[in-house]
């Protein structure tokens, strides 16, 4: 036996280029068959994509920490439907996508992963998915900055929604994100399940806001880019950090 490091990773894979569904069913052999069944229901190929994507990205960055087969890694749902690794639940991990990026965070504790592009919207509904201060926050900033400030609330909400795994049961009103004067974010909650969380929201990949939280400080500037063409087998693997481990030897 050995005892879990910690760690954290993260990485996002562009979407350089749509391809047509015909050319990636192939790759369904590598995910879960549960996840595969949901990706073929999917109308557009370019959903379908991302979905993939964000599978065969998960088994990419597992297999650098332990001894993965080639098959497709597991999946099990937890009581609100958070999935997990069946044969490495020492691993916690968090998939999201927009546009054309899809995103992964692997730790040793809970993590949540949230990355939106950033368009133009109502900023109306921050009143029924934000908290009252949320709103007047939002609303007291420059016309300029608000959409920004908008998607930094709604990606540190998501990811905090996605660590707990609580799902629908955890309104997004039902908690406040808030930033300090030295510009980290925390999580205010009347039942204090936030208080250890770690927030960090960046505007690393343009156009797009990314959020991470997680019981260890997230470094989004870690963050790896990872071809779609080595997800797919069209570029050779970067084994560099294959065969290391959560535990020490």
């Amino acid at each position: 036996m050995c005892e879990t490091k910690a760690m954290m990773q993260l990485a996002a894979v562009p979407m350089t280029r749509w391809l047509p569904r015909g050319q990636l069913t192939t790759h369904l052999a590598g995910v879960d068959p549960s996840r595969a069944e949901r990706l073929e229901r999917f109308r557009l190929d370019e959903d379908f994509q991302r979905g993939l994507m964000g599978c065969l990205l998960l088994r990419y960055m597992v297999r650098r920490f332990t001894p993965a087969s080639e098959g497709a890694l597991l999946l099990g749902m937890g009581e609100f439907g958070k999935p997990y690794l069946v044969e490495y639940p020492e691993i916690h991990f968090s998939l999201s996508h927009s546009g054309t990026w899809v995103v992964c965070a692997l730790s040793s504790s809970p993590v949540g992963i949230d990355v939106e592009e950033i368009k133009s919207m109502d900023l109306d509904i921050s009143a029924r998915y934000f908290t009252c201060s949320e709103h007047s926050d939002l609303l007291s900033k420059a016309p300029a900055d608000r959409l920004g400030h908008f998607f930094n609330l709604w990606t540190a909400k998501e990811s905090y929604v996605k660590m707990t795994g609580a799902g629908l049961k955890y309104p997004l009103n039902g908690f406040a994100v808030v930033w300090s004067e030295s510009g980290n974010a925390h999580i205010v909650s009347d039942d204090h399940r936030g208080n250890d969380v770690q927030v960090a929201v960046s505007d690393v990949l343009e156009r797009y806001k990314l959020a991470v939280c997680a019981r260890l400080r997230p470094e989004l500037e870690t963050l790896e880019s990872i071809p779609m063409e080595r997800l797919l087998g069209r570029w050779p693997p970067d084994s560099e950090n294959y065969g290391s481990k959560f535990c020490n030897a």
